[in-house]
C-alpha cells in the first residue's frame, strides 16, 4: 500500500503541475505585444497561489499529524514492551522461587531420612552389638 504521504504528494504535484500551467494561460498571452495587465488574469493567478499554498499547508499538517500518530503508536509499543519484559521477569523469579521451594522441600526430605537412618542404625546398633561381644570375656 503507498503511504497517504505519498499520494498526497502525487496529487500536489499534478495540482502544481495544473495550476502552473494556468497560470501561463492566465498571463500576459503576448507579454511582448500587451502593455496593459488584465485584472481577471491577476486574480486567476493570485487565487491559483493561494489554492497552492492552502494545499502545502494541508499536506504539512497531515505530516506532522502522521508522525505525531505514529510517535503515539511507538511510545504504546515501547509500553508495550516494557510491560512484557517485566512479567517475563518477573515470571523467571516466580519461577526461580517455586524451584527454591522445591529444592528445600527436597533437602528437608533427605535430612528427615537421615535422621531416621541414624536412629534406626543406633537402635540396631544398641540391640545387637552387645550380642557382637566376645562371650570370653
Amino acid at each position: 500500500a503507498v503511504p497517504v504521504t505519498c499520494i498526497g504528494y502525487l496529487v500536489l504535484e499534478v495540482i502544481i503541475a495544473r495550476m502552473d500551467l494556468i497560470k501561463s494561460g492566465l498571463g500576459l498571452q503576448n507579454h511582448k505585444q500587451a502593455k496593459i495587465l488584465n485584472p481577471t488574469n491577476i486574480l486567476m493567478a493570485q487565487i491559483a497561489d493561494h489554492f497552492i499554498n492552502d494545499l502545502h499547508r494541508e499536506i504539512e499538517k497531515n505530516e506532522k499529524e502522521h508522525e505525531s500518530a505514529e510517535q503515539v503508536k511507538l511510545e504504546e509499543d515501547k509500553q508495550i514492551i516494557g510491560r512484557m519484559v517485566s512479567e517475563e521477569c518477573l515470571l523467571d523469579e516466580q519461577k526461580k522461587h517455586k524451584q527454591e521451594i522445591k529444592c528445600n522441600q527436597l533437602l528437608l526430605e533427605l535430612l528427615e531420612t537421615e535422621r531416621k537412618y541414624v536412629q534406626d542404625l543406633e537402635e540396631v546398633c544398641s540391640a545387637y552389638l552387645p550380642l557382637a561381644q566376645d562371650p570370653s570375656k
